[in-house]
């Protein structure tokens, strides 16, 4: 399990880093400096089945959908979010600007479905999106620092 989440950790780092250059292109191609220097306060707490809403609206920028009910729509990436926090295994931080969302990082524990991403059943399977307008901010580096630190706390090492 050591070993599988070791490589699970390596492929998200690989995978931010390759969205990271690629954003980083992006945004000094079209010279919009102006969201780096914005300076906000941003807070996390633990998600809770209450937020069940808020889980679609981050899967739909995780699975690059149109809309939240494109991801519905689709059963291989519904099983993400369906039910959110009522499955056992499921846990998760949000990041909240002002009290209000702007993006997540949650765990997904795999039973008999299995995720695309999916180890073994012991190893939860992570989920993290920032929403486009607070991209760029360091929120996203926060969320899988507190999401990995969360994970440990429900016992997976």
């Amino acid at each position: 399990n050591s070993s599988a989440c070791t490589l699970l950790m390596r492929l998200l780092n690989a995978t931010f880093r390759k969205l990271a250059y690629q954003r980083s292109r992006s945004q000094l191609q079209s010279r919009n400096f102006s969201r780096f220097q914005e300076k906000t306060e941003i807070t996390f707490r633990n998600l809770e089945v209450s937020d069940q809403e808020f889980v679609w609206k981050i899967l739909r920028y995780a699975a690059n959908e149109d809309s939240p009910a494109a991801v519905r729509a689709q059963l291989s990436i519904h099983k993400y979010a369906a039910a959110w926090g009522k499955i056992q295994g499921d846990f998760g931080i949000a990041a909240l600007e002002k009290g209000t969302p702007v993006g997540a990082a949650y765990g997904r524990l795999w039973h008999q479905e299995k995720g695309y991403a999916f180890v073994d059943e012991e190893t939860p399977e992570l989920i993290l999106a920032v929403f486009p307008s607070h991209q760029s901010k360091g929120i996203g580096t926060k969320l899988l620092t507190k999401v990995i630190s969360s994970a440990r706390d429900h016992g997976y090492t």
